[in-house]
């Protein structure tokens, strides 16, 4: 069973964790300054790292995915989403698919096959094919002109106003638990302040990126405050599960990547397919 060390609250170094934040967005909006090369250059590292922190949780918690194989498939699918669209995810789940039984067959891993191909299609699914939305964007043939970087932009920013918001407001005035069964700690108050704080933010900065209009900012802003807390969530139950507090230790106070970009995972679907529906690439 999980150990009770994940009811308990959270004590993060809030210099740091300032710090670290400022540095990572000086960094990313250098990258996506330079272009659309640089920022899948980005995007694919921080999925790669966050894939490997939830290979490893999971390895911690007894579980055996193939990391390896998912390492390299959850590269691949970036760079082939970026290349081909979305035909190239059919492609790479197959061959993970198909690897991974080879893998057991070759008896380079042994043990639960069926155990540790299933937590290798899980891991891959949530972190890789979602990430890979932030790729499609990027994509210069589906969104020329740097609109998809635009437009991956705008899902950043509206994606941390609510992380920020709901942060905030949830340590100030929260005392009534979201999913308490889940995570205890997160608010109805923190989530109504990250709510708030993404269509703020989407409104009044997004909607200066072109093409991002004032309304079309808005619906953003709307749907980042439905999608990013329950991306939240979502990995607060993969963790409760796992037993663990943070996935990873690589963010100065803010724990691992997956940490900080799990609400974003929700994000980047949700946002390539609003910019489908409004038309804007």
């Amino acid at each position: 069973p999980p150990s009770t060390h994940v009811d308990e609250p959270v004590r993060r170094n809030v210099g740091a964790a300032i710090a670290t934040g400022l540095v990572l967005g000086v960094i990313t909006l250098i990258m996506f300054k330079i272009g659309s090369v640089a920022a899948l250059v980005l995007v694919t590292l921080v999925i790669t790292l966050a894939a490997m922190e939830a290979f490893a949780a999971f390895r911690r918690g007894g579980y055996h995915p193939i990391t390896l194989l998912g390492v390299v498939a959850t590269i691949s699918v970036m760079v082939a989403t970026y290349n081909k669209g979305q035909a190239a995810l059919p492609l790479v789940i197959v061959l993970l698919v198909v690897f991974s039984f080879l893998w057991y067959l070759a008896g380079v891993e042994r043990g639960d096959a069926v155990g540790g191909t299933a937590t290798t299609m899980f891991v891959f699914s949530w972190v890789a094919v979602f990430g890979s939305f932030a790729a499609l964007l990027l994509n210069p043939t589906l969104f020329p002109q740097r609109h998809g970087i635009a437009f991956l932009l705008g899902a950043v920013i509206t994606g941390i106003a609510y992380d920020v918001g709901a942060l905030v407001i949830g340590a100030w005035l929260g005392k009534h638990p979201l999913v308490p069964s889940v995570s205890p700690n997160k608010t109805w108050e923190g989530f109504v302040g990250g709510a708030l704080a993404a269509i703020l933010v989407a409104v009044a900065v997004v909607h200066a990126i072109h093409p991002w209009t004032v309304g079309k900012a808005a619906v953003l802003g709307l749907v980042v405050a439905v999608v990013a807390p329950v991306g939240d969530l979502c990995e607060s139950l993969v963790k409760r599960h796992l037993g663990l507090k943070d996935m990873g230790r690589l963010l100065p106070g803010h724990g691992g990547v997956l940490d900080r970009i799990d609400g974003l995972l929700f994000v980047l679907p949700a946002t390539y397919y609003l910019v489908k529906a409004f038309h804007l690439g």
